[in-house]
C-alpha cells in the first residue's frame, strides 16, 4: 500500500485527493497540508485524514510517507519539489514543473541524482483515453508520418475578472496554459521545437496587460525534421472549455474533440440543432486525472519510471517560456 500526502486542496488538489481516496485501491492518503486551517477542517469533515498540517516541512518529517503530491501555485512548485526530493520521497507535481527554465533544469538534475525516486509532472491529457488511443494510432502509422500539430486550448469566458492577479503567483496565464499543447506536440511529433514566433494581445480583457499577459495568442513553431506546430491559446471562448487537437500526417489526418461536446445529446429548437459544451477542464478530463494518479501510484509500487521523464517536464517548461519570450519581444526566438 503506497502512502501519500498532498499539499494544496483547491479544486484540482481536492480532485487528486479524492481520486486517491475513492479510486486507488493500492494507495492511502494519510496526510494533507494547506495554509488555511479552515480548508483542512472542511476537507477532514468529509474524509477524516490521519495527519493534517499547515506546514509542508512538518509533513515531510512524517516517516510513514512514500510520496507527496504538490498541487499549489506555480511559483511554489520548484521549492516544494526540491524539499520533497531532499526528503527522499517520490514526487508528483502539477504542471508546469517550475516557473522558470533555470528552476526546471535544477529540479531535473536533482531528480536524476536520486534515480530510485520518481518525479512526475501532471500533464493529464496524455492519460485521456482519446489522446492515448491517438498516440497508438500515430505510432502504428495510421496517418503516415506526422508533419503538423495543431492545438486549441480555450478557456470559457467566465471568472476572468479575478484572474489577472493570479499572474503574481503563477506567471503568465499564457505560459501556464500552452504547456499542455507543447507537451502533446513533443509527445505526438516525437521531437523538439527549434524556432518559435508568438503573436497575440488583450483583445477583450485589457486588465491582463498589467501583467504583460494575453487573452488570445497564436504561436507557430518549427520542430526538428522540418515539422510544424500551431497553438491557439485563449480565454474568451463563449461556448465553454474548448480543447481540440489535430495531427496531420502524410497519409491522413487525426482529430481529437473537434467539437467540445458535453454529451451525445442534441437539442432541437427554434435556434436550430444545439449541443452543450464542456464547462471546464475538470469535466473534460475527469477520467484522465484518475488514470494519471493511478499510474503514479503503480510506478511507485512496481519500481518503474513513468513515460514522461523529468527531462520532458523541463523541456516543456523551457519551450513554453521561449514562446512567451517570443510574444514579449515580438520576434522569432530560437531554442
Amino acid at each position: 500500500m503506497v502512502k501519500l500526502g498532498i499539499i494544496g486542496l483547491g479544486t484540482l488538489g481536492t480532485t487528486h485527493a479524492e481520486n486517491i481516496i475513492y479510486n486507488a485501491p493500492n494507495a492511502e492518503l494519510i496526510a494533507v497540508c494547506a495554509r488555511r486551517q479552515e480548508v483542512l477542517d472542511e476537507f477532514n469533515a468529509k474524509h477524516n485524514i490521519k495527519y493534517s498540517y499547515n506546514n509542508f516541512d512538518e509533513m515531510l518529517k512524517n516517516d510513514e510517507l512514500d510520496a507527496v503530491l504538490i498541487v499549489t501555485s506555480v511559483n511554489s512548485h520548484f521549492p516544494l519539489v526540491m524539499k520533497a526530493i531532499d526528503a527522499d520521497l517520490h514526487v508528483f507535481v502539477e504542471k508546469p514543473l517550475a516557473l522558470t527554465t533555470e528552476e526546471a533544469i535544477s529540479a531535473q538534475e536533482a531528480s536524476e541524482r536520486n534515480p530510485g525516486k520518481i518525479l512526475m509532472t501532471g500533464y493529464m491529457r496524455r492519460f485521456d483515453p482519446s489522446y492515448a488511443e491517438a498516440k497508438q494510432k500515430i505510432d502504428a502509422g495510421l496517418i503516415g508520418k506526422p508533419i503538423m500539430f495543431r492545438g486549441y486550448s480555450l478557456d470559457h469566458d467566465s471568472g476572468v475578472e479575478s484572474a489577472p492577479e493570479r499572474g503574481e503567483n503563477n506567471g503568465a496565464w499564457y505560459s501556464e496554459m500552452i504547456v499542455h499543447d507543447i507537451d502533446l506536440a513533443r509527445w505526438l511529433l516525437g521531437t523538439e521545437a527549434e524556432d518559435i514566433r508568438t503573436i497575440g494581445g488583450c483583445y477583450k480583457h485589457k486588465e491582463f496587460e498589467k501583467y504583460n499577459d494575453i487573452d488570445n495568442a497564436c504561436t507557430l513553431m518549427k520542430f526538428k525534421n522540418n515539422l510544424m506546430a500551431m497553438f491557439y491559446t485563449g480565454r474568451t471562448a463563449p461556448h465553454g472549455s474548448h480543447i481540440e487537437t489535430e495531427i496531420v500526417g502524410t497519409e491522413g489526418i487525426l482529430r481529437i474533440s473537434p467539437v467540445p461536446r458535453k454529451d451525445r445529446i442534441n437539442i432541437y429548437n427554434k435556434d436550430g440543432v444545439l449541443s452543450e459544451c464542456m464547462d471546464d477542464y475538470i469535466s473534460r478530463f475527469g477520467e484522465a486525472f484518475k488514470i494519471e494518479i493511478q499510474e503514479f501510484i503503480n510506478c511507485i509500487e512496481e519500481g518503474r519510471k513513468p513515460e514522461m521523464t523529468a527531462y520532458d517536464s523541463r523541456m516543456v517548461c523551457e519551450t513554453a517560456n521561449k514562446a512567451y519570450e517570443a510574444y514579449v519581444c515580438g520576434e522569432l526566438v530560437k531554442m
